[in-house]
């Protein structure tokens, strides 16, 4: 596992931890079996672990079972070919694998199977929402609870087949592997250590993220098929969802900070001018090779983003985060909940606005999936050793309003565990949460437990059409992925079709000189013989 203060990486890693309410109150006031809470971690399909989400209090305080788990990350878990030679999808199965264990066998730790939830924030909100999807485990998921996170999103599924053989190639070239051979390169790369790979960082040719999971309609048999068409296309074509299934996503306001970040090696210098704005724009364009009618879209975007004439440095640096934002969680998520209300899906959506007033860090200006990771696990209400000595939580001063708010964030997400509904009845007295209907986009506006937390209509609606509808539309890009040497499965075809129609030229012209040469020979002899 790799990730903010934890070093350590093994490839044996596939464990996972079961949290239980314990002896005592939750068993005195719940008949029957608890339902279960299955965490899939966060990490950008490249690090995390499991060990990283406490989740005593969650257990603790509202009587369900938690099961944290680790799946392999990078090219263990993700690398994929376009082809047979490695289909990928590893880690994902590795969560198939950790949920079947699950189902088979929670009864002995008082947890129902009968009332599983896969809940995840980022790579693992979106983990969760495929498993909901995909054939091989949508019987065992009966909800999911996706923060920061759609299935939907491009960063989500590779569903295009030169991605994936262009980050194996450019994995190869960095590791000493390149090989067009794509068998070879896979069993080259296959001998070298987890500790040389690692330390590499693979950037795409084309998007954001160089691993996650993939299409495999083309590389696996029909019944070991993980995602056999894109989720999009699979939620269009209406999936045949458990009657009792129900789906909850939400965004954190500024999300897209951890994007932002990614540039900086110095966090402390964090401001943008004018100047640096139009270039993060166009280094955007760039990344999704927005190379056709580029100077349109890079209009098109400036128009949507740049702040009006007034402009200072932290507002050019809040309209960049927000256009991550709503580029990569906003508009991809308002799409999955229309799809999932077609399908006749019960959700709830909401949007995480809450800042610590006790807790800084380096993000204490943002609200990200730092905030609603800390207040899940109860952190306001845990011993700082069992969190990253990195977020410094030693130091912290909860307040009252602290502990509420992550009071609130984990009775509303059990309940909806439990019942299907996140709020019954009003919590705190104040808060009553309703659900999304095909007439009305509404979400919870996470303020604070008190009557500042009310519902909202179509959050960030127009920033949602500009990246849903009208950029597809407007732009006439070029193939999205930039063409390799050799396309994987199609190099020996094309050896094939050039020698095939090599030989019919040959033998078309052996033919005509043939013919030529019987004329000529035809013409001699009719001419000796006068």
């Amino acid at each position: 596992m790799k990730g903010k203060g934890i070093n350590t990486t093994d490839e044996d890693c596939l464990y996972l931890n079961i949290f239980t309410p314990g002896q005592g109150r939750c068993f005195e006031t719940i008949q029957g079996k608890f339902a279960v809470m299955f965490y899939i971690h966060n990490g950008n399909f490249d690090h995390g672990s499991g060990s990283l989400f406490p989740a005593h209090m969650l257990a603790a305080s509202q009587c369900v079972v938690v099961v944290t788990f680790n799946y392999r990350l990078g090219h263990l878990g993700f690398l994929a070919t376009g082809d047979k030679n490695s289909p990928g999808n590893y880690g994902i199965l590795d969560q198939i694998e950790a949920l079947r264990w699950v189902d088979e066998n929670i009864g002995v730790f008082d947890g129902d199977n009968s009332r599983i939830t896969l809940v995840g924030s980022g790579a693992g909100g979106a983990s969760a929402a495929l498993l909901a999807l995909s054939p091989l485990s949508r019987r065992m998921v009966k909800r999911v609870i996706a923060q920061n996170a759609s299935p939907i999103a491009d960063w989500a599924v590779i569903t295009d087949r030169l991605f994936m053989f262009n980050t194996s190639q450019i994995l190869g070239e960095e590791v000493g592997c390149s090989n067009h051979d794509l068998s070879q390169l896979v069993h080259c790369i296959g001998t070298r250590t987890n500790n040389e790979i690692q330390i590499i960082k693979i950037k795409p040719r084309k998007g954001w993220l160089p691993w996650g999971p993939v299409i495999d309609n083309y590389t696996r048999r029909g019944a070991e098929q993980l995602l056999p068409w894109a989720p999009k296309e699979m939620l269009e074509r209406r999936v045949v969802f458990d009657d009792e299934f129900a789906y909850m996503t939400g965004i954190s306001r500024d999300e897209g900070v951890s994007i932002f970040l990614e540039d900086y090696q110095n966090p402390s210098d964090l401001e943008i001018n004018e100047e640096k704005f139009i270039q993060k724009i166009k280094d955007f364009m760039r990344m999704y090779n927005y190379t056709v009618n580029s100077q349109g879209i890079f209009e098109a975007i400036e128009f949507m983003y740049k702040p009006p004439v007034d402009i200072v440095d932290k507002t050019l640096r809040e309209a960049y985060i927000h256009m991550l934002t709503d580029r990569y969680y906003v508009a991809p998520l308002a799409e999955t909940l229309q799809l999932m209300i077609k399908n006749r899906v019960t959700a709830y959506a909401y949007v995480l606005n809450y800042t610590f007033q006790g807790y800084s860090s380096i993000l204490k200006d943002f609200v990200s999936s730092e905030v609603d990771y800390l207040l899940l696990s109860g952190a306001p209400f845990m011993d700082p050793k069992f969190y990253p000595k990195i977020l410094n939580l030693a130091n912290a001063k909860w307040t009252e309003e602290d502990r509420n708010m992550s009071q609130f964030m984990m009775e509303a997400w059990a309940n909806f565990a439990k019942e299907k509904n996140p709020t019954k009845t009003r919590l705190f007295n104040t808060i009553l949460w309703e659900p999304v209907t095909e007439n009305n986009y509404i979400y919870l506006n996470l303020n604070a437990t008190n009557t500042t937390s009310t519902m909202i209509a179509d959050y960030r609606e127009r920033e949602s059409r500009f990246w849903n509808s009208f950029l597809p539309f407007f732009i006439d890009r070029e193939p999205p992925t930039l063409a390799p040497t050799l396309e994987p499965g199609v190099a020996e075809l094309r050896i094939v079709t050039s020698a095939l129609w090599g030989s019919v030229a040959l033998a078309t012209i052996l033919i005509i000189i043939t013919l030529i040469c019987c004329i000529l020979y035809c013409r001699i002899r009719r001419y000796d013989s006068y």
